[in-house]
């Protein structure tokens, strides 16, 4: 069960704290989630060319399943990029054409979608619990 200790609220910057268990969480509004889905083939270019672009991004791994292809399976990467940059787009699109065309592929998917988020950062200590 989660208790509400503390909240914080301001409403003019558009930024919400609040304190569960201890926790501290920050909500902050207009992120945006981009995933490009790729064939796995060049792994340390593939890192290489996402970190050229955003200072972060998780790439999880997989097999992927496309009926398009001559085999009926192929190692995957999923590469999910979370920012409020206003020119990710444009990085995005020059990510997927630089990852399309080192890994030799007719296509890289690209998807988006706008989301809050919520980051949980250290435990706060009150006065009086020192």
């Amino acid at each position: 069960m989660l208790l509400l200790r503390r909240t914080v609220t301001r409403w003019g910057n558009r930024l919400l704290q609040f304190t569960l268990c201890g926790l501290r969480c920050t909500r902050q509004h207009s992120k945006t989630v981009y995933r490009l889905y790729t064939q796995d083939v060049r792994r340390n270019a593939t890192i290489a060319l996402v970190k050229r672009y955003f200072e972060g991004a998780t790439l999880s791994y997989g097999i992927g399943l496309d009926s398009r292809t001559q085999s009926t399976d192929e190692n995957a990467v999923t590469i999910e990029i979370v920012t409020s940059k206003p020119d990710a787009f444009q990085r995005v699109l020059h990510l997927a054409g630089d990852i399309r065309e080192t890994n030799a592929q007719v296509s890289v998917l690209i998807t988006r979608q706008d989301v809050t988020t919520f980051e949980v950062t250290e435990r706060t200590v009150t006065h009086g619990e020192l």
